[in-house]
C-alpha cells in the first residue's frame, strides 16, 4: 500500500479557488428605495406612491386607489398622463413609449379603447377607434410615405372594405383581410 503525501500549501490553493467558484455570497444589491406611499396622503388626498415595480404615480387617491387626473411615470421610460379610476388607466389620456410612439385617446380598465390616435416614431399615424389596445372598427392609417388605408381594422391589421390611397395618386378600393389586399376590388 502505498501512501501519498498532500502538501498543505496545495491543499489551501484548492480550497481558496473552490471557494471563489463556489462562493453563496449574496451578490444582490440592497436598495434603500421606499416602496409606497412616498409623500402626501396616498389613502384619500393628493399623493405620490410608488409600486414596487419602480413606477411613480403622482395624483389623487380615494380609497388607497389612483383616481381622477394624474401621472404615471414608468420604470422603462414611459409616462402616462391622464385620467385614472379604480387604479387603471380609465378615460382621456396620453400615454408616451419610450421609443417616441404616442397614444392620445381614451382607456377603459388599464387599456385603449374607444377613439384614439396613434403616431408611431416612424410617422406612422393611426385614427380610429380601438378594442383591447388594438386598433378595431374603422380608422385612418397614415403611412410615413405619404400613402394612407382608410376602412375597416380587426386585431390590429386592415380588415374588411377600405381604400388604400398611393402617393402618386392611384388608389386601390375593396376588400382587405389580414393586412393584405383580398378579395374583391378594384384598382384606379
Amino acid at each position: 500500500m502505498k501512501h501519498h503525501r498532500i502538501h498543505i500549501p496545495v491543499i489551501i490553493l484548492l480550497l481558496l479557488i473552490g471557494g471563489a467558484a463556489f462562493s453563496q455570497t449574496d451578490t444582490t444589491i440592497q436598495s434603500n428605495v421606499k416602496v409606497g406611499c412616498i409623500n402626501g396622503d396616498c389613502q384619500n388626498g393628493q399623493g405620490i406612491y410608488r409600486t414596487s415595480a419602480g413606477n411613480i404615480y403622482t395624483g389623487p387617491f380615494v380609497n388607497g386607489k389612483y383616481q381622477g387626473k394624474g401621472k404615471m411615470n414608468y420604470r422603462d421610460g414611459d409616462v402616462y398622463e391622464g385620467d385614472f379610476a379604480n387604479g387603471k388607466m380609465h378615460g382621456h389620456g396620453v400615454y408616451q413609449y419610450h421609443n417616441g410612439n404616442v397614444y392620445d385617446g381614451n382607456f377603459a380598465n388599464g387599456k385603449m379603447e374607444g377613439e384614439g390616435s396613434f403616431t408611431y416614431e416612424s410617422g406612422n399615424r393611426y385614427l380610429g377607434t380601438f378594442m383591447n389596445n388594438q386598433k378595431f372598427g374603422n380608422g385612418i392609417f397614415w403611412f410615413s410615405d405619404s400613402s394612407r388605408y382608410e376602412g375597416g381594422f380587426v386585431g390590429d391589421r386592415m380588415d374588411g372594405i377600405g381604400k388604400w390611397y398611393y402617393p402618386n395618386g392611384d388608389r386601390y378600393e375593396g376588400s382587405f383581410s389580414r393586412g393584405k389586399q383580398n378579395g374583391k376590388g378594384a384598382y384606379y
